[in-house]
């Protein structure tokens, strides 16, 4: 599993701050892993369609769950003003 650690910025578990995971619109290889993951009872990966973000990241990251993550982030990271 992914440590929750902000999918943005340098916050969460060595700096003390609490982070949420969010989940967004699944691609077609998230649902591969999916169905991967409910056929094997000893798989325990982070699933690919959501992140961690921070408290100062999480309502900006909510607002585009409906993108896939891949896309999410990157339309944050070069269209919000977000530092």
């Amino acid at each position: 599993m992914m440590p929750p650690n902000c999918c943005l910025c340098d916050k969460g578990l060595k700096t003390g701050d609490h982070c949420e995971l969010i989940y967004f619109k699944r691609t077609e290889n998230d649902e591969g892993w999916y169905m991967r993951a409910s056929s094997d009872t000893h798989f325990s990966d982070h699933p690919p369609d959501c992140g961690w973000f921070c408290k100062l990241h999480m309502e900006t990251a909510q607002s585009f769950a409906n993108l896939d993550l891949k896309s999410a982030l990157l339309h944050i990271q070069t269209n919000e003003c977000w530092h």
